[in-house]
């Protein structure tokens, strides 16, 4: 399953379980993490947080959960929007 669509929990669930990635996406990328632990804990008990790696060729990698043990290789990854500073103003 591929595409931009939002899918339900569920689905979500049975998709990691079978193997396969998921991503979360919206604008707070605070809620994006929470969702994405939440969702990884439903369908492996406890998932482990990593931090973007570049392996094998990807530069753009998110940051993501994965199972803490098991033999699946699924991963919940995240976006993490940029954070907007507020513009500093010289007088």
């Amino acid at each position: 399953m591929a595409g931009d669509a939002p899918i339900a929990d569920a689905v979500a669930i049975t998709m990691l379980q079978s193997g396969e990635d998921v991503v979360v996406c919206g604008p707070d990328g605070r809620a994006n993490r929470r969702e994405a632990e939440r969702i990884g804990d439903a369908a492996f008990g406890l998932c482990d947080h990593h931090e973007p790696h570049g392996s094998r060729g990807r530069t753009r990698a998110l940051r993501h959960f994965h199972p803490a043990e098991g033999e699946v290789e699924a991963h919940v990854f995240y976006e993490q929007p940029p954070q907007k500073h507020a513009s500093r103003r010289r007088a």
